[in-house]
């Protein structure tokens, strides 16, 4: 298990059906926000689970292949069992995480608020100006247009590259064909616009031209930033080391910039920036504090949880305990001293039933048993997915649930019962022997039964506690992630652009509340 800052996520080893032997650096199967369905009774019932970890560190030995998985819905009778075996299927006609951002998204909406209804679902073609230009609207006329679409590239290239292609093109056609003065127009004087093209048309240039004009004419402190959404992260740096030229207030959500530049205005970049300057922070008005209180909530949690699964793992339970909690009577506990029948627990005077389990019959420990012939494996090395494409689907994964470039936390084995592994028609009824007085009277051959259902009925005790814990800590999980996301819309609103990609906008846009910012101004390039 791995208390992770998403909640307790469950580390679980598997074996591929069919005998097949996984190339997993190319493989699309388990990718972190694949649904997967669990079930323990041939799928009579079942429990659906999202990967989340997907470590190759973890996926080399056939034998022991593990993801980190987090139920939809937990259940403490079987999240803390680790005797449990599901077979497992996975959902491979469609990516979960990327449909379940889009369906969240769609559950949030208010049909009366809808963005662009009146053009994307009535279909009106009278497209009015946005408010936010309506005050300038006049300045931009024909003229303005393109005197700016012919000096933008000085902007861009530098004055002497500049200089250099007007050289070149002295003589030259310097008019502004009429379809760039329309398209700039639309982009400039209407709520919604359309530019198409070839690639190579500059429909690019004329994007980064619109954005240079609003940020000079319109205060984005009232207006809120300009969203700027690409298809892929590359389109994106490209487009944000544009805007770079003549603006440096930007902020990247995601991790996968290629670009040296852009990688500094990552989210993640800017916030540690702002927790290592916290004079900065203040000035701008950004929240840098975390949830102490609720962090120091977290792990006295945590603390109690890894105490009660050390105890879930003792296999000789303290007798003490046994009789605490009304497993064993008074003389059961008595007549476990006669003798000298009973072993100290650690050293201490907590004696256990070991020595008095020395007549049950022998019990295999189910780790030493192989499952598996690595010489019947089928190699299955196709490459399904490239490997640079699945590290993006990793990242966006993360960005969309988490506020860290990786899963961190910690970490515990649940250990495995040897006892309570132990099939009941081994040992046979107990019925009968369960509230004996003296355990003495108890066969040799019985004892094994009994004492698994005193384990049995100990770890049901554990296991209530365990999950009433398990829902306060995915709570407080949720608790600290909605802080972090208000220190997050906080550094957000200190930008002037905003960029992400198609999947990026789809899984943020519900995890960080956008509404404040009052956006009134969208680019999307490159769709």
């Amino acid at each position: 298990m791995l208390f992770a800052n998403m909640g307790v996520l469950h580390r679980m080893s598997f074996i591929v059906g069919g005998g097949r032997r996984v190339n997993w650096r190319q493989s699309k199967r388990l990718t972190p926000g694949t649904l997967v369905c669990l079930s323990i009774d041939d799928f009579a019932h079942v429990r659906l689970a999202t990967v989340v970890e997907r470590d190759l560190d973890f996926l080399q030995n056939p034998r022991d292949l593990r993801i980190g998985i987090k139920f939809l819905h937990p259940d403490p009778q079987l999240d803390f069992d680790r005797d449990i075996c599901y077979t497992m299927i996975e959902s491979m006609q469609g990516y979960y995480e990327a449909y379940r951002h889009v369906l969240k998204c769609l559950q949030d909406l208010d049909p009366d608020t809808l963005p662009f209804k009146a053009q994307l679902v009535g279909l009106d073609p009278d497209i009015q100006g946005p408010r936010y230009s309506s005050h300038i609207q006049g300045q931009w006329d024909h003229d303005f247009i393109a005197e700016s679409v012919l000096n933008f590239p000085k902007l861009l290239k530098g004055e002497e590259a500049f200089a250099r292609s007007k050289a070149r093109d002295e003589g030259g056609d310097r008019t502004v064909r009429a379809n760039v003065l329309e398209a700039m127009e639309r982009l400039l004087t209407k709520e919604f616009a359309v530019v198409q093209g070839p690639p190579g048309t500059g429909k690019t240039f004329l994007g980064l031209l619109a954005a240079n004009i609003l940020l000079k004419d319109c205060r984005t402190t009232a207006t809120g930033p300009i969203i700027v959404i690409c298809q892929t992260n590359h389109a994106l740096d490209q487009f944000l080391e544009g805007i770079m030229k003549f603006e440096d207030r930007i902020i990247r959500l995601g991790s996968r910039s290629k670009s040296k530049d852009v990688s500094e205005k990552t989210l993640y970049k800017v916030r540690q920036y702002y927790k290592e300057n916290a004079d900065f922070a203040r000035n701008d008005g950004v929240r840098t504090g975390g949830p102490g209180r609720l962090y120091k909530l977290k792990s006295k949690v945590e603390a109690e949880m890894l105490s009660l699964l050390d105890e879930l793992g003792e296999e000789y339970v303290p007798l003490l305990e046994l009789h605490e909690l009304g497993i064993i009577t008074q003389q059961q506990l008595d007549s476990f001293a006669q003798d000298g029948w009973v072993t100290r627990h650690n050293q201490e005077e907590n004696p256990t039933a070991e020595s008095w389990l020395k007549a049950a019959p022998h019990v295999h420990d189910p780790e030493a048993m192989s499952f598996l012939d690595d010489s019947l494996l089928k190699d299955d090395f196709l490459p399904e997915i490239d490997e640079e494409e699945l590290e993006e689907r990793v990242e966006e994964f993360m960005t969309g649930n988490i506020d860290e470039p990786k899963l961190m936390g910690k970490s515990v084995d649940v250990k495995r019962s040897i006892v309570c592994h132990v099939d009941d028609d081994m040992v046979g009824g107990i019925e009968d022997w369960i509230r004996t007085p003296n355990v003495h009277d108890i066969p040799g051959s019985k004892r094994l039964g009994v004492y698994k259902y005193w384990v049995r009925r100990y770890r049901a005790h554990i296991v209530t506690r365990l999950g009433e814990l398990h829902t306060v800590f995915d709570l407080l999980c949720e608790n600290i992630r909605f802080e972090h996301r208000k220190s997050d819309e906080s550094i957000l609103k200190t930008a002037r652009v905003i960029g992400m990609t198609t999947t990026a906008a789809v899984s943020v846009s519900h995890r960080l509340c956008l509404d404040p910012f009052g956006l009134t101004r969208l680019t999307i390039d490159s769709c």
